[in-house]
């Protein structure tokens, strides 16, 4: 998931040359955070509810996508990947 347009262009073309499937994010849903997607592991992400452009868009392309209502956390301009911590995968 990506907004391209703001993406630096170097980043997106290295991305690209490593055979990564850039999935761009519906201009719908830039407003409402919905470039804020947690990845619980592969194919298996978190998303705030209010970006069914962007759910669909993920669901179309295979992944497994968990709404939760975001109502009172979207109010602080915040998301799931804000509530969470990085953890070292072994």
């Amino acid at each position: 998931m990506v907004y391209e347009r703001l993406a630096p262009i170097r980043l997106l073309e290295a991305l690209r040359s490593r055979g990564v499937e850039l999935v761009p994010l519906p201009e719908a849903d830039y407003a409402t955070l919905g470039c804020n997607v947690l990845t619980v592991r592969p194919g298996v992400v978190v998303i705030a509810s209010g970006n069914d452009a962007t759910v669909e868009l993920l669901r179309n392309h295979g992944v497994e996508v968990h709404v939760y209502e975001a109502s009172e956390i979207s109010k602080g301009e915040g998301g799931p990947t804000c509530l969470t911590r990085p953890l070292l995968r072994r």
